[in-house]
């Protein structure tokens, strides 16, 4: 009888325990239901408004979003068509969509990880009012503003981003503080990224290409570290139309650059150290396909290679520099009036005093930087096929004359002040006469200084300055 009682008891525990397995097995099927309909249908219709409440807090402007989708199974999230809208309600920024796929992995690497980040169509407005100030000026204020450093630095999450995607972007450049408004537009703009990532000693890529207006291209890719924070690798610019940078100072200046365009590529490297970003940029500019201005001046090219700027320590140096081709028009009117010093000066409005011209401004400018923070030097200056036709109207009869420099060079440009430039030119007077002159002189220095020797030949003429 006792073993038959026995096996009725491991009946009974079985079967309970098997209650306990069914219900348990039950209890899990019924949470994962409530985390699916939740995930797809209770939590976007909630978190939309208050969303968007958040993001019209922080950047003072009304958002809008139209849709927002979760995916619980994949762990992915979908918001579609955000707009920021400016003050007077015109869209200022937004996307047509962005796609954040998390990964599970998070767990094991105890690192946030993204499978992919990706944004469609995103656009933005960036305008200058015509008071000169940003239309972002009250944003950057607030997200500016210090907070009281910790005790104790804090170090950077941790997060792994797969694959950043930005597909068809388009940036709007508006500037409203001109007589005229000049407006930009920069599209498509696409950017992708790979393996960044906030751990230590992790490398990624990326790769950015855009065209600006009038077809210009600019490039960007390189290597990106995030922790520390380093970034650094090539950039190049083409066909940007010298024109379409008239646009924003034809109100400082009275002449117009009618063709050319600039190029520019080379080395860059951004890093934050100890909490200071340190910035360097290397190798060249070049202006090319003829640079003509309305009236006084027309070049093929102009060229500077192994150009190095550095923010920190502060220093601007440049290799060598090339002038080709270049023809310039000096004239003096009856009045005096020079109309190249003319040209840098900016007409004034109507009730306006005058203002200093643009030679001044950008002298006051180097003066600055050569007794502050921006040392220069230019290792050597190349001048080839110099011409400048010079009429001198304020005497009667009035003086003409034609210089050609067939070559030129200056070397040792330099904004320390006990620095001399040696230079030498050849060139020819009214084709007939020749000159040849050499000599000392610190043009970069606020503190001036010359010493010229020159021998003309065919006029019967030697003299010394």
């Amino acid at each position: 009888m006792g073993w038959r009682k026995s096996i009725t008891q491991n009946k009974s525990k079985k079967k309970s325990a098997g209650s306990k397995i069914k219900k348990l097995s039950l209890i899990i099927i019924g949470i994962f239901f409530l985390y699916v309909i939740a995930g797809f249908w209770v939590v976007p219709p909630l978190l939309k408004p208050r969303l968007e409440k958040k993001l019209s807090s922080q950047s003072g402007r009304k958002v809008t979003i139209e849709k927002i989708k979760l995916n619980p199974l994949v762990l992915s999230a979908t918001t579609t068509n955000l707009t920021v809208y400016e003050k007077d309600g015109e869209p200022f920024a937004g996307f047509k969509e962005l796609l954040i796929d998390a990964e599970l992995s998070c767990i094991v690497r105890w690192a946030v990880t993204f499978k992919e980040i990706r944004v469609l169509s995103p656009f933005g407005v960036l305008m200058v009012l015509p008071d000169k100030t940003l239309n972002i000026s009250d944003i950057l204020t607030k997200f500016s503003q210090t907070e009281p450093a910790p005790e104790e630095q804090a170090e950077l999450p941790r997060a792994v981003i797969s694959k950043l995607q930005v597909e068809d972007g388009k940036f709007t450049v508006e500037n409203l503080s001109g007589a005229e408004p000049v407006i930009e537009t920069y599209s498509p703009i696409n950017f992708s990224s790979a393996n960044v990532s906030t751990l230590k000693e992790r490398e990624g890529a990326f790769k950015f290409a855009g065209i600006g207006p009038l077809g210009g291209n600019y490039q960007l890719d390189g290597q990106l570290f995030g922790n520390p924070v380093r970034v650094q690798g090539s950039y190049s610019t083409t066909g940007t139309n010298l024109s379409q940078i008239w646009m924003h100072i034809k109100d400082q200046v009275s002449f117009q650059i009618k063709t050319g365009t600039i190029a520019t590529s080379g080395n860059y490297l951004l890093e934050l150290i100890d909490g200071t970003l340190q910035a360097k940029l290397q190798d060249g500019v070049e202006v090319k396909d003829r640079i003509q201005t309305e009236d006084f001046i027309s070049q093929k090219q102009l060229k500077a290679s192994g150009v190095v700027l550095d923010i920190l320590p502060n220093r601007l140096h440049v290799a060598d520099v090339l002038i080709h081709k270049t023809h310039a028009s000096v004239t003096i009117d009856q009045n005096g009036t020079v109309n190249v010093v003319q040209a840098f000066t900016p007409v004034p409005k109507k009730g306006e005093k005058g203002k200093k011209h643009l030679i001044e401004r950008l002298v006051d400018f180097l003066i600055l930087q050569i007794k502050g923070p921006m040392p220069m030097s230019i290792d050597l200056v190349n001048l080839d096929n110099f011409a400048v036709d010079f009429i001198d109207g304020s005497i009667a009869p009035s003086y003409k004359t034609h210089l050609e420099i067939t070559k030129g060079t200056m070397k040792g440009l330099s904004s320390d002040p006990s620095a001399r430039a040696d230079f030498k030119i050849d060139g020819t007077i009214d084709q007939s006469a020749t000159i040849k002159s050499a000599g000392q002189m610190n043009p970069l220095n606020a503190m001036h200084y010359a010493k010229v020797d020159f021998l003309l030949k065919g006029c019967a003429q030697v003299g010394s300055l």
